[in-house]
């Protein structure tokens, strides 16, 4: 079952992501609120795949946890955000977005789409609304 390192500063939002991961097959390893713990997390406990809010607790910033893990694990990393306008994030943050509001079912299809495009370099699956593989 693949491990999922979630980090998000909304203890609700967080909750409901936790229990929509699980029941799509996937183990939620850790819920981190800052980019300290979500740091700390992913050593204790190496995920395969990060569900990552860009605006964190502490006025952190998810796209440092991004960065992070693409230099020290080989996760698949998902961005969060409720700001349409993320231009600004990269290849080399992380693998896709998806944009708040969003069906929480999404967020697994979208590490199943990230899974795909990283293993085969393509997916045949449609893109959830709001969701966006980086370039």
């Amino acid at each position: 079952m693949p491990n999922v390192l979630v980090v998000e500063d909304d203890y609700s939002i967080a909750d409901m992501l936790q229990e929509a991961l699980e029941k799509n097959g996937y183990r939620v390893s850790s819920i981190a609120r800052t980019v300290e713990e979500a740091l700390i997390s992913a050593k204790l406990d190496v995920p395969d795949f990060a569900v990552i809010d860009i605006r964190l607790a502490n006025g952190g910033h998810g796209a440092e946890v991004g960065v992070r893990l693409r230099a020290t694990t080989s996760a698949g990393i998902l961005f969060s955000t409720g700001n349409t306008n993320n231009g600004t994030l990269t290849k080399s943050d992380g693998d896709a977005v998806v944009i708040k509001p969003y069906k929480l079912n999404d967020v697994a299809l979208g590490l199943t789409i990230i899974d795909q495009v990283r293993k085969f370099g393509r997916t045949d699956l449609p893109l959830p609304h709001n969701f966006r593989l980086l370039e």
